[in-house]
C-alpha cells in the first residue's frame, strides 16, 4: 500500500468509528422507554413476572427535590443510562434500613460486569445525613449516594401510588435511567427478586 493510500485510510477509519459511537448513543436514547405505557410494557415483555410491585403511573424522582449533603440539588444526569435503587429511611437508618443497604450491596456485587450500570442512593427523610453515618456509607457502601428530602414531600410524592409507605417498613425503589420510579420492593421480599428483575432490565435496555 502506498503512503498516500495509508494517509487516506486512517481518517476514514476514524470517521467510521465515530459514526458507530454516535449511532450507538442515538439507538440507546431511542430505545429508552419514555412513557408509563412503554415502561410497563418493557417490564411485562421482559418476563419479570412482577417480582417487584409495579408503580403505575410511574413517579418522577426529580419531583422529590433531592439534595446532596451540601444542600445543592441532585437530579438524574443528562444522558444517564444507569438504573438506580433508592433506599429511603427516617431516624438515620435503623437496623432494617441497614439490612436493605447490605442486601442491595450484595445484589450490586452479583451483577458483576453490569454493576457499573446500577447506582444506589440512600435517601434521608427529614434529617441531614449524620457525619458518622456518612462515614459508615463511605466505608461499607462505597459509591452509594447520600441524599435527603423532606418526609412530608416524600409522602406527598407517593400519594395515590401502589406504595403504601410506612416509616417502620423498609422499602427499595427501582428507578429507570430517565428518572422514573417504576417498581418497589419491601424488606419482606428476597434479594433474589431484585436481582432477577435487574438482570432482565439490564439485558434488554441500552447500555
Amino acid at each position: 500500500m502506498s503512503e498516500g493510500a495509508k494517509s487516506y485510510s486512517a481518517p476514514l477509519q476514524i470517521v467510521l468509528m465515530l459514526g458507530i459511537v454516535i449511532a450507538t448513543i442515538i439507538a440507546g436514547y431511542l430505545m429508552t422507554p419514555r412513557t408509563d405505557e412503554a415502561r410497563q410494557s418493557l417490564v411485562e415483555t421482559l418476563g419479570t413476572k412482577n417480582k417487584g410491585v409495579l408503580l403505575s403511573p410511574t413517579l418522577d424522582i426529580d419531583a422529590l427535590a433531592l439534595q446532596r449533603g451540601d444542600g445543592t440539588r441532585w437530579s438524574i444526569p443528562q444522558g444517564s443510562l444507569r438504573w438506580r435503587i433508592l433506599i429511603p429511611a427516617v431516624d438515620q437508618c435503623n437496623e432494617e434500613c441497614r439490612q436493605m443497604l447490605y442486601i442491595t450491596r450484595q445484589i450490586h456485587i452479583r451483577l458483576n460486569k453490569q454493576a457499573n450500570r446500577v447506582e444506589r442512593a440512600y435517601v434521608s427523610l427529614g434529617e441531614e445525613v449524620d457525619p458518622s453515618f456518612k462515614e459508615f456509607l463511605d466505608q461499607e457502601h462505597p459509591y452509594t449516594l447520600a441524599l435527603r428530602t423532606d418526609r412530608e414531600h416524600f409522602e406527598s410524592w407517593l400519594a395515590g401510588s401502589q406504595l403504601d409507605w410506612q416509616p417502620d417498613k423498609q422499602v427499595a425503589i427501582l428507578v429507570d435511567p430517565v428518572g422514573r420510579a417504576m417498581m418497589f420492593y419491601t424488606s419482606d421480599d428476597p434479594g433474589t427478586d431484585i436481582l432477577l428483575d435487574l438482570e432482565h432490565l439490564l439485558k434488554h435496555s441500552p447500555q
